[in-house]
């Protein structure tokens, strides 16, 4: 491929990582993503017992790459579109319902509190955080909406809050026909009135009520959510019921503005682990018909997400994955971490190894390293490792070419 063509397309496949509601400062012709922060930490949570201080650190450095910022508490004010006061209401939706199961989800609730009191220099008061569970509160006198025949309204804790931050679990209870928790589910302890009765619980996959997407959907929590952090530390992959206990483990922590975009990929840790595809295809349908420029709740189609990969070893070495994407072809890729220096490894979700060349450029487009391996030990063609500094790859197979970036740091 010659060096304009790369920098052309690489350009386009990863053109922005700008996220939130409005398309803000963009330039014509560029595409705006979504951003996904995803931090993984194997010791986080070894031998069946959590690191407090390692979740706080996973938590911390999620919002800090997500918002760009190298400072904790700069990284939390960033999350929101106006400045912070002494006097802003923050409420977290939090899913409590397998909190005695889900081992992690009280210390990422913890970690997300500590960091927000961490702004306006210590100042913030933990006083003006509001922790919602589903069972908090129930005067509802918020706007009313319908789904399958029911009118329910919004809690008064919605109401009454300047920003909404949702903290789900990554999880599969109840029976198949439910799906997975994840962010937009969470949401349904946001309203009174019933909410977990047919209108939106038995119904919200439904292809014609679309009951989870009309419910994210209102202006409420489309004006007031600035932040989904999923707790994929813990999993339950099958459950009877809300007892269930974990079954799996992937040591992660996701962080995204997208409210779809962040459920497509905690959908994709659970299926990595062994989520039923019945379970599968109710959690699918429930993100295409998010994903409906009718709800304008973000995007599950992997072509418009940048995932960014960080792990403690250097939380400033990031992966983004960017470019063209099929059924076929899914990039996966992670930190691989050995003896002698830091490497990348990059996996094929078909598994394919043989017949691809995986090429790596400098930030000006000149080639530094090619080979028909899928592992890049960060070094050049003369064998010295690359200096901190933004690189772009590039994977090639027989029918397709993934283009990307590589971000690491000093």
């Amino acid at each position: 491929m010659k060096r304009r063509d790369f920098l052309k397309k690489t350009a386009i496949a990863g053109a922005a990582v700008s996220v939130g509601p409005a398309l803000n400062g963009m330039a014509f012709g560029q595409t705006a993503k979504s951003k996904v922060v995803i931090a993984n930490d194997p010791l986080c949570y070894a031998n069946n017992t959590k690191n407090v201080a390692r979740i706080t650190d996973m938590v911390n450095h999620a919002i800090m790459t997500l918002t760009g910022q190298t400072a904790k508490a700069a990284a939390y004010e960033a999350l929101f579109p106006k400045p912070i006061t002494t006097a802003t209401k923050i409420a977290i939706k939090y899913n409590e319902s397998s909190a005695g199961s889900s081992p992690t989800i009280t210390t990422v609730r913890d970690a997300l509190i500590s960091g927000l009191t961490s702004m306006l220099n210590g100042t913030y008061p933990a006083s003006k955080i509001n922790v919602i569970t589903s069972g908090t509160g129930g005067n509802a006198s918020g706007p009313s909406f319908s789904i399958g025949g029911t009118t329910y309204k919004i809690k008064d804790e919605i109401v009454n809050c300047d920003y909404l931050i949702n903290l789900p679990i990554c999880w599969a209870v109840g029976s198949n026909t439910a799906g997975v928790t994840l962010s937009m589910k969470n949401n349904m302890g946001s309203v009174g009135g019933g909410a977990l009765s047919a209108g939106i619980h038995s119904n919200y996959a439904s292809p014609v009520k679309n009951g989870l997407a009309i419910l994210n959907s209102q202006q409420m929590f489309k004006d007031k959510q600035v932040l989904v952090l999923i707790d994929a530390i813990t999993l339950c992959t099958e459950a009877s019921g809300p007892a269930g206990m974990a079954n799996a483990v992937a040591y992660s922590i996701i962080a995204s503005k997208d409210t779809v975009a962040a459920d497509y990929q905690g959908l994709q840790i659970l299926k990595s682990k062994g989520l039923s595809s019945d379970r599968q295809a109710v959690a699918d349908n429930i993100l295409t018909n998010a994903a409906n420029p009718t709800y304008g709740l973000g995007t599950n189609d992997p072509n418009n997400i940048d995932i960014v990969n960080i792990s403690p070893s250097n939380w400033s070495t990031k992966v983004i994955v960017s470019g063209q994407k099929s059924e076929n072809l899914g990039l996966q890729v992670h930190i691989d971490h050995r003896p002698g220096g830091e490497g990348f490894v990059f996996s094929l979700k078909n598994g394919q190894t043989s017949g691809v060349t995986l090429s790596l450029y400098d930030a000006r487009g000149a080639q530094i390293w090619s080979h028909n391996s899928l592992t890049w030990n960060c070094e050049t063609f003369s064998g010295a490792k690359a200096s901190p500094g933004t690189y772009l790859y590039s994977i090639k197979t027989a029918r397709e070419t993934l283009n990307g970036k590589i971000i690491i740091g000093g």
